[in-house]
């Protein structure tokens, strides 16, 4: 019988009772399901964002497993050392390079007099407070006053050349250009409110020539340095990849259209590309000559790269995590259980980390660690995780729509991408590095709501890719930008690889042990 639920036109008064009894059973079951989602969106606003569970509360929903759990796991509960204020610490100090000035604060007049005999006080020490002081941005106009120089029998006149601009002709120096591009793709701030800022400090810079200038410092930068970051990061031997939306306005028309920015991250390189739409050729495109591990979640439009390369598909336990954690409203038996155990692996991976940190391992001994202990201890715990997932399936009470029906869907389509880590040391856990790339393209989106045009969208993936990579990297987005924009004309092609900025970290740090040296 077809099911009248999804029948808009069907008469009521003409059903069996049999088809009365199946349409309200149809009914109730929509209802469960609705109001289930409406739980998880409800959460998802206004819930803690974290996915992180206490353990102890997750226990108390699988007593079951409890006798089975003790030979292989105690927990010792932890207690926290109060510490006594000899061994506490104040305020830190300002760090050593920050520039200082200096005020001399002395006594004088009366004040230089003892108040028992006034005899006259001497200078024995001093004692130094420090408090932090900022100078607003300003605009310092630069005049190059070239000199004209003529040959007193007529034959020649030159002029003095001004140095270098970053386009002929340009108004501002590239201490603007990285200033405003650190400012929009870097701490999200619209055009809007940077016209804002400038016009405080008294000159106006409008929004339309930002948007210019930014588009000029993406076909500067994008050609050279773009093409090879994208060359670096298909030698990673693991790329994670994610993607997300972002609206773009139709130009020259009304309306909009559906972009699409891609994420593609390696543990220190990020590069991002837009597309219009999110068809597979983007990553088919971007990805063309990779052949290593490809770590994303389940979406489909990387199957058709994944299969003409032959990759290695690498799945992600917090993507897998998530629905279960979405799952433990409605079922918190099996949810509480599925989290237990996915926490294990968690745990693992965490120990693996603090041991890398502990005996200074570099990355092969430690990829090589990861297998050895992820082969011992957390293959059985997949193992368990598998069992778990096939007696859920087989549960009449899980409905395939519900929550946990969806979860264990996921989990068990993606089971063979999800065991990929034990094998590989270099694979991580999760694609969590990616979506913490992407995460500065989602925050920007709330502040400047679209992109202008699809150039737009290219020049912000341009510049979310330099910016991106320098805050892995941990240098300076502005410093390295208003660097790059003087050299990128005069380095040659086959010295590109000196203009990214894992490129530009070691040429500093080289140049430092040089400077250090002389």
């Amino acid at each position: 019988m077809n099911n009248p639920a999804c029948d808009n036109s069907i008469d009521v008064d003409c059903l069996s009772l049999e088809e009365a009894r199946d349409l309200i059973r149809q009914l109730m079951l929509e209802i469960d399901y609705l109001s289930e989602d409406k739980k998880i969106l409800l959460n998802r606003l206004f819930g803690k964002k974290s996915e992180k569970t206490n353990r102890d509360q997750l226990h108390l929903f699988e007593q079951e497993e409890e006798d089975e759990d003790e030979d292989e796991e105690q927990v010792i509960p932890t207690h926290t050392r109060r510490k006594s204020k000899k061994n506490r610490q104040g305020r830190p100090a300002f760090p050593a390079h920050l520039p200082r000035e200096e005020f001399h604060c002395e006594l004088s007049g009366d004040d230089l007099s003892c108040p028992d005999c006034e005899a006259e006080l001497k200078r024995i020490g001093e004692d130094i407070c420090e408090r932090g002081h900022i100078v607003p941005a300003k605009i310092i106009v630069r005049r190059f006053i070239k000199g004209k120089y003529a040959c007193p029998n007529g034959h020649v006149l030159k002029t003095a050349e001004a140095p270098a601009a970053v386009v002929p002709r340009v108004k501002y120096e590239p201490s603007v250009y990285a200033h405003i591009a650190v400012s929009r793709f870097g701490d999200h701030l619209p055009y809007t409110r940077q016209e804002s800022i400038f016009k405080r400090q008294g000159f106006a810079i409008p929004r339309s020539t930002m948007g210019d200038m930014m588009q000029r410092l993406g076909e500067i930068a994008g050609e050279p340095i773009l093409k090879q970051m994208l060359k670096e990061l298909l030698t990673e031997d693991v790329v994670q990849a994610d993607e997300t939306t972002i609206t773009v306005l139709k130009e020259g028309q009304k309306g909009t259209l559906s972009g699409y920015m891609w994420v593609y991250r390696s543990p220190t390189k990020v590069l991002f590309d837009f597309t219009i739409g999110r068809e597979s050729l983007g990553p088919t495109t971007i990805l063309a000559l990779f052949f290593g591990i490809l770590q994303i979640d389940s979406y489909s439009g990387y199957n058709e790269i994944v299969i003409k390369n032959s990759l290695i598909r690498a799945g992600c336990w917090s993507h897998a995590r998530r629905k279960f954690h979405d799952a433990l409203k409605s079922n918190k038996k099996h949810g509480a259980a599925m989290l237990s155990l996915i926490g294990r692996l968690f745990r693992i991976e965490a120990i693996l980390k603090w041991l890398r940190v502990r005996r200074h391992l570099c990355d092969d001994d430690f990829f090589a660690l990861r297998v050895a202990v992820r082969t011992r201890y957390s293959k059985p715990v997949i193992e368990k995780i598998e069992t778990r997932l096939l007696d859920v399936k087989a549960m009449r009470s899980i409905l395939p729509k519900s929550a946990m029906g969806k979860a264990v869907k996921y989990a068990w389509n993606q089971r063979e991408t999800l065991k990929a880590f034990i094998e590989h040391g270099c694979v991580e856990l999760d694609n969590n590095a990616a979506e913490r790339a992407i995460r500065q393209v989602a925050v920007g989106r709330k502040n400047y709501m679209f992109a202008g045009s699809v150039k737009g969208g290219k020049t912000a993936a341009i510049l979310y890719s330099l910016i991106g990579s320098c805050k892995v990297l941990g240098i300076n987005p502005q410093a390295y930008l208003e660097d790059v924009l003087m050299k990128v004309a005069i380095t040659p092609q086959s010295e590109a690889h000196i203009l990214t900025p894992w490129g530009w970290q070691k040429s500093q740090a080289q140049n430092s042990i040089a400077n250090l040296a002389d």
